[in-house]
């Protein structure tokens, strides 16, 4: 009898709490979306699902599980230091978009089933084993960078991926990325990388980043024809002949490699150009590029550039730790007249000539 009472009593006490709830956040509700902000009151998201809410966005939550999930819910956004425990997350039937960025989540169980998802975002969180994302095969974007993850056999399965960011983990075989030929975007910076042969046939292929790596081999970039932006720096490559081809690659960031020879890159192609850190013999060349606007000189050996010759060039000038003194009688800042962004540190000289 006792015990029937107390049900009853959390029962009422539930209600209690969602009338508040609801009083207080009704008029809150805009386009079928609910912001929560910063609440320490909210302890169960029942509530929710009084409302004609299909997405949630809540902001500094401060518990660490959800609680009653709305079962309606098409979009779900949480920011929070402390949430651990997203089982709830299993109730919800027609998830679509998912963002669960820097928690303290180290398991994906309760996202495994929910096929209807499209954008998934896992970030800077405790996760190792993605081994049952393979089930998520209608997902467009993938976002699971800073983790530690090692194994990415499941994402062979994702067919359907646009675009894919794995940054910041400790992969070292890419392999099962071959059959995900509808790539536009694809991030792979700061792992333990060293073969990308499985990468030639990712050619719809616009973004790739592929920095912080140990790659020495980059011929089967050549394959990526469409590639429109290339992050390279901070791997061993030597050649970049490979590229010679990639006609409609607009930037391309190669610092910290040990490449001496640019003559096979077209640099009348790109906008954005970043050599720093290298041996570079042919920096007028380069930098006379009729569409670069963006130009990168980081512990360089630069001697000379020509004011009369850059005037008027870039949207962004960036010159740092160059040892070379660079002898003028007349000031060069007046004369770059478009440089929206200029950095100048750690440099030897004052001048342009």
């Amino acid at each position: 009898m006792k015990s029937n009472m107390e049900d009853q009593q959390q029962i009422d006490t539930q209600k209690q709490y969602n009338q508040k709830m609801v009083s207080k956040y009704k008029d809150h509700v805009n386009d079928s979306t609910l912001i929560l902000f910063n609440d320490k009151h909210i302890k169960s998201l029942s509530f929710v699902s009084q409302l004609e809410v299909t997405t949630l966005r809540i902001l500094d939550f401060r518990q660490e599980q959800l609680i009653d999930v709305p079962k309606q819910l098409e979009q779900l956004c949480i920011v929070s230091n402390f949430l651990k425990n997203i089982d709830s997350i299993k109730e919800i039937t027609n998830l679509q978009y998912l963002n669960l960025l820097c928690m303290q989540i180290d398991s994906i169980t309760a996202i495994c089933n929910q096929t209807s998802l499209k954008e998934l975002y896992l970030s800077n969180n405790k996760i190792s084993d993605i081994g049952l994302l393979g089930n998520l095969v209608n997902l467009n974007k993938l976002q699971i960078s800073v983790a530690q993850i090692k194994q990415i056999t499941s994402v062979q399965y994702l067919v359907n991926l646009i675009e894919l960011e794995l940054s910041g983990n400790a992969i070292s075989d890419i392999s099962p990325l071959s059959s995900l030929g509808g790539l536009h975007i694809l991030d792979l910076g700061d792992n333990q990388i060293q073969d990308i042969s499985s990468l030639r046939h990712l050619t719809e292929l616009r973004i790739l980043s592929l920095h912080s790596n140990q790659i020495i081999d980059i011929y089967p970039l050549s394959y990526l024809t469409y590639l429109l932006s290339l992050q390279l720096f901070e791997n061993q490559v030597i050649d970049i002949s490979p590229l010679i081809n990639l006609e409609d690659l607009e930037e391309l960031y190669f610092d910290k490699n040990f490449i001496s020879d640019f003559s096979a890159l077209k640099t009348e192609q790109f906008t954005d150009y970043d050599f720093s850190q290298q041996s570079v013999p042919t920096e007028q060349q380069v930098i006379l590029s009729n569409r670069i606007s963006q130009i990168h000189l980081i512990e360089e050996k630069v001697s000379k550039l020509s004011n009369k010759r850059i005037r008027n060039k870039f949207t962004k000038l960036q010159i740092e730790t160059n040892m070379k003194t660079i002898h003028s009688k007349q000031k060069h800042f007046v004369f770059i007249e478009t440089a929206a962004n200029m950095f100048m540190t750690e440099n030897n000289f004052g001048f342009f000539v």
